[in-house]
């Protein structure tokens, strides 16, 4: 690879991960949090100060169980997309909550959604979300996808 090659794609790497650093999901704008008590699924989703979630966004929850042996969270992505079954979906997903005092049309806090658990579930369980958002402070909007294990 020539020299100049080589400084152009140094410099666009440099930039990629600015941008993903900046608007991507390390930006911690949302949190999502999903566990099992036995029964029942509570998935909670934690917004920081200055963003809300959209009220009338195209959110959505999908539910796999994964086969025994694959657990882990290490790639999940792989891991629901190889050994996972959907049991079930959600969309849109209408949330409720406390309204964002800069904007009616969002959320500040939103309350957690709870989905019974099948009968005999035994599978490791895995969580899909696709959530709109907003920040009051920068004034941009975007999509957050989420995929974890339920804990």
């Amino acid at each position: 690879m020539g020299r100049k090659l080589q400084v152009t794609v140094a410099a666009m790497a440099l930039l990629t991960a600015a941008a993903v650093y900046t608007f991507g999901s390390g930006n911690n704008a949302l949190r999502m949090k999903a566990s099992d008590d036995g029964e029942n699924v509570a998935i909670e989703f934690l917004i920081s100060e200055g963003y809300g979630i959209q009220r009338e966004g195209e959110h959505e929850i999908t539910i796999y169980s994964l086969k025994t042996g694959h657990h882990s969270e290490n790639d999940i992505k792989t891991k629901i997309a190889q050994y996972g079954k959907e049991i079930a979906h959600i969309s849109p997903v209408k949330f409720s909550g406390t309204s964002a005092k800069e904007d009616k049309d969002y959320f500040s806090s939103v309350l957690p959604i709870y989905l019974k658990k099948a009968k005999g579930q035994k599978e490791a369980l895995a969580i899909k979300a696709k959530i709109f958002y907003c920040s009051f402070d920068q004034g941009f909007c975007s999509m957050q996808i989420f995929r974890q294990m339920v804990r």
